[in-house]
């Protein structure tokens, strides 16, 4: 169990992210991408061109054939897989469609996660010994749902024995382990009976929260039951590129999103009441992204207006407002009159013993629309965020209105040749680390996303996060270690230490933000963090990315008024 002075210092990986599974929701969604938005390629200055890394894979003659239309897509029917008709308590025969004609025959594609994954699942000893010699003392993994029940009611003892033998490889390590219920993935059986979107399923969650604690309870002290609600409905019924592959169905989105946060309190109440779930801390994680014009006055009105409709869609202000008191409102960006969800739980606010946050970076708007940053020298990442020396920080202090311990469940930036940005940015963030607990922030610890290279939900495997490369194209790819992963060993040598002296000062008296704050208004940093390179960083700087030229192109974020820079950041573009 953790001490609860104790500051961790960690990785993050999400065991289907790094190997796959086919019971999973989104092994189905991977395999049945729609035509419309399945371009993948890079971008360039003049647009889009085919990857020679990666193929372009079209509606082909081999391709399945499913009801992937676009009357499907907004909501006419459901076009996740084997499913029912959105908002029906039918089942696939009572329908009116034959299950059959839903079937998806796994094909191969270099863009699928289950051609050469780094596969954790059966290589979890050398990943944790790898993240033991980063000076690790906590690492985040997920719960597969669709591992342990891959079919409703059905046990996969072997998966539950295999968790077993992970938890006692990272307690041999000496490491924390932190656990996630959901992770952006739940089983096929479940995409079904209509997942989250449905009232009526809210209590096969909390089934299985309750069988996790059973099994797991006396060995995870650290539980998050949600990663990211507010980004799997919003990307799965508005912008259509997370299941169940919805667009513009932002009643749908603000619906989905409650019932997930309803999941939470209704999971949160159910592990207290079993044994020993009164010494389980049980909390929730939110990505807290939010969009800013790079200045004010008139030449960024047009910015503010966009920045501002933004945070409409991205709405974690909603979540907020209900972890405080158990109020929900969601209202359509445009006007309530087209979308409008509101619910007040009759038990109050819901329990949360402490709040993650995930975070990579405010995204700076330029007047032109650009990717852009609000430090004195522009690096983008490989997904266009700025390596930002104030957000990390601005994201702790909107988090401390809850007033619970917080934790930075991930946070990192994806390089694919240039080792000194992704040195600046864990050199920034953990900057801003320090900054935050000596300045009377609860926070209490920090885990780089992530380990090494893997498939990045709808990115595929194009965004390199990992301290450690892999290539998913390469049947005998070794993981490699990056300089970014000689940064973070550096600091994570001391900061544990320095952070738990910082904290014990502050003998229970935190700082914390009113209620209702927006991100964007907090506050930045009392002392100046710095953007710096590290000696470790062997590669050269990128001149594309460090002088401020813009690695994305006007073609993903420059037109509709902003509405695909808005989106670059949570990929619109639909990968085969």
């Amino acid at each position: 169990m953790q001490d609860s002075t104790e500051f961790l210092c960690g990785v993050a990986v999400s065991v289907f992210q790094n190997s796959g599974d086919d019971n999973a929701q989104w092994a189905r969604f991977q395999r049945s991408r729609f035509s419309w938005f399945s371009l993948r390629g890079k971008l360039t200055r003049s647009g889009f061109k085919e990857d020679d890394k990666y193929v372009v894979e079209g509606l082909r003659a081999d391709r399945p054939a499913i009801a992937h239309d676009l009357q499907d897509r907004i909501g006419k029917t459901d076009i996740a897989g084997e499913g029912q008709l959105q908002g029906s308590n039918k089942q696939p025969e009572e329908s009116g469609k034959s299950v059959e004609s839903y079937k998806v025959q796994p094909r191969t594609s270099s863009t699928l996660i289950a051609e050469h994954p780094a596969d954790f699942w059966n290589n979890y000893e050398t990943d944790i010994q790898l993240a033991a010699g980063l000076g690790c003392n906590s690492f985040r993994i997920s719960l597969e749902w669709s591992r342990v029940v891959p079919q409703q009611g059905v046990i996969d003892k072997a998966a539950v024995q295999r968790y077993h033998d992970i938890f006692d490889c990272i307690e041999r390590y000496r490491m924390v382990p932190n656990v996630t219920l959901h992770w952006w993935t739940h089983p096929q059986w479940f995409e079904e009976l209509g997942e989250f979107t449905i009232e009526d399923n809210i209590p096969l969650f909390v089934e299985w929260a309750q069988m996790a604690f059973q099994h797991f309870g006396h060995r995870v002290h650290l539980w998050a039951t949600f990663n990211e609600p507010e980004a799997a409905s919003l990307c799965g019924h508005v912008l259509g590129n997370h299941p169940p592959g919805h667009l513009f169905q932002f009643k749908a989105a603000g619906q989905k999103l409650l019932n997930m946060l309803r999941c939470h309190a209704a999971a949160y109440r159910a592990i207290k009441l079993m044994p020993g779930g009164d010494r389980a801390a049980v909390g929730i994680v939110l990505n807290v992204l939010w969009v800013e014009p790079r200045r004010t006055g008139a030449w960024f009105k047009h910015v503010e207006v966009l920045s501002n409709l933004f945070s409409k869609v991205w709405d974690i202000q909603a979540a907020m407002k209900y972890l405080l008191s158990g109020t929900y409102t969601y209202s359509h960006p445009l006007g309530r009159l087209l979308g409008y969800v509101h619910w007040e739980d009759p038990k109050g606010k819901p329990g949360c013993d402490w709040f993650g946050i995930n975070h990579y970076a405010r995204a700076v708007l330029d007047w032109n629309l650009l990717p852009s940053s609000k430090a004195s020298r522009v690096v983008l990442t490989d997904m266009g965020f700025p390596v930002d020396p104030h957000s990390l920080y601005m994201a702790v202090a909107w988090g401390s209105q809850l007033k619970v311990p917080m934790y930075i469940m991930e946070s990192g930036a994806p390089f694919d040749d240039n080792e000194n940005g992704r040195a600046e940015f864990i050199n920034s963030a953990l900057e801003q680390v320090k900054q935050a607990v000596k300045d009377g922030y609860d926070l209490r610890g920090y885990h780089y996303w992530t380990l090494l290279d893997d498939y990045e939900f709808n990115y595929g495997y194009d965004l390199k996060f990992g301290l450690y490369a892999w290539d998913p194209k390469d049947k005998d790819s070794q993981r490699t270690e990056r300089a970014g992963a000689k940064v973070l060993t550096g600091w994570y040598a001391g900061l544990a230490g320095e952070m738990q002296e910082a904290m014990l000062r502050h003998k229970g008296r935190y700082n914390t933000k009113r209620a209702g704050i927006k991100p964007k208004d907090c506050p930045t940093p009392t002392a100046q963090v710095c953007m710096q390179v590290s000696h470790n960083a062997a590669a050269k700087p990128n001149s594309r990315q460090t002088h401020g030229s813009r690695r994305f192109t006007k073609v993903r974020v420059g037109k509709v008024l902003g509405v695909k820079y808005a989106t670059s950041f949570i990929s619109l573009t639909k990968y085969s």
